[in-house]
């Protein structure tokens, strides 16, 4: 097992992890902001989760400074400690990310680490992960092995996911954004709505009140698009899951789905939650309140 140390947020619901969840007690939502998504024709105005203030490498550390924090961690094991970083827009080739003090050209997700690496004053390894939404996800997954296999003592991972209009862009050109509000898992669901946020998760060996037990991954090939219709692939990756964690489907009491928004995702979640033997047990998504960060959730 890996011990879950300290976690922090930044997202449109708040600056801090605590803020977010007082918002969503007092059942605040909705998109905060608009985006102007380039079209042929036009820009096309959509929703948008935005944060409160420049999500900036100063917002970026201040996060980490809350992980960190929470975590307990001294200063000879935060120094030691590896540096994951989940990110899926800095990684393409063309000239536009920016996200205050970061201006990545085509240096990539490589910069970013480093330039995060020399802020938090961490001097372990660090590797990047961009496999599109599910990359922060694997980047805690590959801290978890790299724990369980005894090649690092802790490990700090952070997900960040900003506004780019090129990304926006692809999502409207493949007609899977919202003109409106999301609605994961409803009848009258249109299409996702994009947002922003950053994420820190500190992560070690022994014990703590929060565990992560195992995880896996799976390539669904049946296109770039969307999902297998039959939710298949998705299913396999869950049960690759629990068996990874030596869980049964009975010991779930609460799932935490993806559910974009969009028409044929939606559908192949929930029936791979029933090919998992999952769909009995409680769901819940966040999209409503904080939008699709991508590699800022974590899922």
């Amino acid at each position: 097992m890996t011990a879950i140390l300290g976690i922090a947020a930044n997202c449109a619901r708040g600056a801090t992890l605590a803020a977010a969840v007082a918002a969503l007690g007092r059942g605040e939502g909705g998109a905060t902001g608009r985006l102007a998504v380039p079209a042929v024709g036009g820009a096309v105005s959509c929703p948008f989760y935005r944060c409160a203030s420049p999500l900036d490498l100063d917002a970026v550390a201040a996060v980490i400074d809350g992980a960190r924090a929470e975590s307990g961690l001294g200063t000879v094991a935060w120094r030691a400690a590896a540096l994951l970083v989940g990110c899926s827009s800095l990684v393409l080739p063309w000239d536009g990310p920016r996200v205050g003090e970061l201006q990545l050209p085509r240096e990539g997700l490589s910069a970013l680490a480093a330039q995060i690496k020399r802020r938090a004053g961490i001097g372990g390894i660090d590797l990047s992960v961009g496999t599109a939404c599910t990359s922060s996800a694997h980047a805690l997954l590959l801290a978890h092995r790299l724990i369980a296999a005894g090649r690092i003592s802790h490990a700090l991972v952070v997900g960040m996911e900003q506004q780019y209009a090129f990304t926006a862009a692809g999502f409207l050109g493949l007609s899977l954004l919202s003109a409106g509000e999301v609605r994961p898992f409803d009848a009258q669901r249109d299409g996702m709505v994009l947002g922003e946020g950053v994420a820190a998760v500190v992560l070690g060996r022994g014990h703590a009140a929060l565990q992560l037990l195992g995880g896996a991954n799976q390539i669904d090939i049946h296109a770039i698009t969307g999902p297998e219709p039959s939710g298949a692939p998705l299913a396999a990756a869950m049960q690759a899951a629990l068996a990874d964690a030596r869980l049964a489907p009975d010991k779930i009491t609460l799932v935490k789905a993806q559910a974009a928004g969009s028409p044929q995702g939606d559908a192949a979640e929930a029936l791979a939650l029933r090919r998992a033997r999952s769909a009995h047990r409680a769901a819940s998504s966040l999209r409503c309140w904080r939008g699709r960060c991508a590699p800022a959730s974590c899922r």
